[in-house]
């Protein structure tokens, strides 16, 4: 015997060495169980042929031996229902011997109360056997319903097992990727602080350049903004994995929203000369979460900026029938096919450039947004000839 390598291997042992017990017990008092069901039931069908018996003995004379029989075969049922095909023959053989004693020698060795009995002999064995078949076949279909029923829940537990085996396996990618992208910010950050703080405590003001300070500064206070956005879409993958991701929705207007979204990217435009234009209505109004569908335009803005080489992007809003569309496009490198068909996924980014940050969550959170207001993103893309990402959500009018 291999000894348990820890104490919570010893403890998973004894458990389940102790639910092994529990199960040898609990087969035993079934069987035990089922063992007192079957004799209580011998017993009543017994009571009820000694019943019929004293009936009979009592009132022979005005019941006939028709109805006598008649009384004897219902015990024989019962039993061969109730019971087995074993006590349904014991209860026809003791039925025979009450009705020795029951129905006088006489008639006995009659030749129609001989045959009667004999017809009675005949017709208890077929009824027993025909009850005995029909419980079979009741059981095999029982047991066919069963084995049916284990069946699909060995599916589902493998379909379980299967969505387990790939949530540790996106938990484990998601854990590795945090702590990787979320590294890199802090040591940036760290870094620039620590180099200002030097500055200022050792270097002489003749020596001291107040710009070099602003410039440390402002790119620990970048990095930092990019750390909060990180930790804010982890929330957000949070609240969507866990289905939390509540919406507050109110009347507003997707051109505003949009307006207000390029407006926050002004300055990135500015530095990375990138050309945005706005078209469409002049107003597109409905109810959505105003600050989750903020979200989405922000993700997707951003990843046109990113991914578009810094050629022009073109956004358009605007009514189709029962649709409110955002549709963004940009003239960048494209997304291959083979990513473009799970781009939406977890960890999941638009392009194989490494030089790309991020954790690869920005379109997967814009999905799940857009989805939970019944609304879908369609991507269209070629290779060196850009994407186009049109957000479709629905208009319900009041």
């Amino acid at each position: 015997m291999t000894l348990p390598k820890s104490v919570s291997e010893a403890t998973d042992t004894g458990k389940s060495i102790r639910d092994h017990t529990d199960e040898i017990r609990k087969f035993k008092l079934s069987a035990k169980n089922t063992r007192i069901i079957m004799l209580a039931r011998l017993s009543f069908s017994f009571i009820l042929t000694l019943l019929a018996a004293g009936i009979c003995y009592r009132y022979q004379s005005v019941l006939g031996t028709g109805t006598t029989l008649l009384l004897f075969l219902m015990s024989v049922t019962f039993a061969a229902w109730f019971g087995s095909f074993r006590i349904g023959l014991a209860n026809i053989c003791l039925s025979v011997i009450l009705l020795l004693l029951v129905i006088p020698l006489t008639s006995v060795w009659d030749i129609a109360a001989l045959s009667e009995l004999i017809l009675y002999l005949l017709l208890g064995m077929w009824i027993n056997l025909i009850l005995h078949i029909a419980k079979k076949v009741d059981l095999a279909a029982q047991f066919d319903e069963k084995e049916k029923y284990y069946r699909n829940q060995i599916e589902v537990l493998k379909k379980d097992n299967i969505y387990f085996r790939q949530e540790i396996k996106v938990r484990d990618e998601f854990l590795s990727i945090a702590s990787h992208e979320l590294k890199t910010p802090l040591t940036s950050t760290l870094l620039k602080l620590q180099t200002a703080l030097h500055n200022v405590r050792n270097v002489s003001l003749a020596k001291f350049s107040v710009q070099n300070l602003m410039g440390m500064l402002e790119s620990a206070e970048l990095q930092t903004k990019r750390l909060s956005k990180m930790i804010n879409d982890l929330l957000n993958v949070s609240l969507i994995r866990t289905r939390r991701l509540e919406l507050e929705p109110e009347k507003s207007d997707l051109i505003a929203i949009a307006r207000d979204v390029i407006g926050r990217f002004a300055e990135k435009l500015e530095k990375e000369a990138v050309t945005v234009t706005l078209k469409g209505d002049e107003s597109v109004m409905l109810d959505v979460d105003k600050l989750r569908i903020e979200q989405v335009f922000t993700n997707l803005i951003s990843n046109a900026i990113k991914y578009g080489e810094g050629k022009p992007v073109e956004i358009t809003v605007k009514k189709k029938g029962s649709l409110a569309l955002f549709r963004i496009t940009d003239h960048g490198s494209g997304i291959p096919e083979g990513i473009r068909k799970r781009i939406f996924e977890l960890f999941e980014r638009g392009s194989n450039n490494s030089g790309h940050k991020g954790l690869g969550i920005g379109l997967y959170i814009s999905d799940q947004i857009v989805r939970a207001h019944r609304g879908r993103i369609v991507v269209e893309s070629r290779v060196g000839d850009g994407s186009t990402f049109t957000t479709e959500l629905p208009i319900y009018e009041k």
